[in-house]
């Protein structure tokens, strides 16, 4: 009886991923149009594997087996079409998770509250690094290009127009600061001007454009145009 529930459990689960595989190639035909021209057979592909998935009850355990790895060939071949991946490149953060406390739940991937921002994590211990994935894909490899020194937070990344350079928010056991660095690892320098103890994050109007995306918390950057310190470059 526990396998058989279990066995329910993983097709509700399929059932649910499915569905919202269907939509997503629904929402990036109708948003790329011939851009992404396989949404059609994508669709399609989606749709047999629901018919499957009606009988995967009556099933020998090989053909479940066989459902999850044709799902998960589907999903990547779909989600990894996508017409802004077509550069083969993708920026990320990697980091390593930390020890979880029940009582603060987040914390643990430097990732506080929506109510918090980043002042509320502890500065340093963490083990993390701005990477580049290519190909973009599971057979991709990782390439290192800023690691920070002594264990400092590294996220908030946000990319120039031109993909030539970014900025991102790094702590120290100081403070908050916020630096810039060129997409090939080259010219960081730090950006922000402030005393020790003041945290510098990416500006508010910044957080809104990114607010959606993994692991974007609530910042604030004071404003430093009347101490006739440097601003963050507007470009970005």
């Amino acid at each position: 009886m526990a396998t058989g529930a279990a066995t329910r459990s993983e097709e509700e689960l399929l059932r649910y991923r499915l569905g919202t595989l269907g939509k997503a190639v629904q929402d990036l035909g109708q948003t790329y149009g011939d851009v992404y021209p396989k949404a059609s057979e994508f669709m399609e592909r989606t749709h047999r594997l629901r018919q499957r998935l009606l009988t995967a009850s009556k099933a020998e355990a090989w053909e479940t087996t066989k459902l999850r790895a044709d799902f998960t060939a589907l999903q990547q071949d779909a989600l990894l079409a996508h017409p802004l991946l077509k550069s083969n490149h993708l920026l990320l953060v990697k980091r390593r998770p930390g020890q979880y406390n029940a009582a603060r739940p987040g914390y643990e991937i430097g990732m506080p509250p929506n109510h918090e921002c980043d002042s509320s994590l502890e500065r340093i211990g963490y083990n993390n690094e701005l990477c580049t994935l290519s190909p973009v894909g599971p057979q991709g490899l990782l390439r290192t290009l800023y690691r920070p020194a002594k264990g400092g937070y590294l996220g908030e990344t946000d990319l120039h127009w031109d993909a030539e350079r970014l900025l991102f928010t790094q702590s120290d056991a100081t403070n908050w600061k916020v630096f810039e660095l060129r997409t090939d690892g080259s010219g960081l320098r730090q950006v922000s001007v402030m005393p020790d103890d003041v945290d510098s994050l990416l500006p508010a109007e910044r957080q809104d454009r990114l607010r959606g995306h993994c692991f974007v918390s609530v910042g604030t950057l004071p404003s430093r145009a009347a101490e006739g310190q440097q601003p963050i470059p507007d470009e970005f």
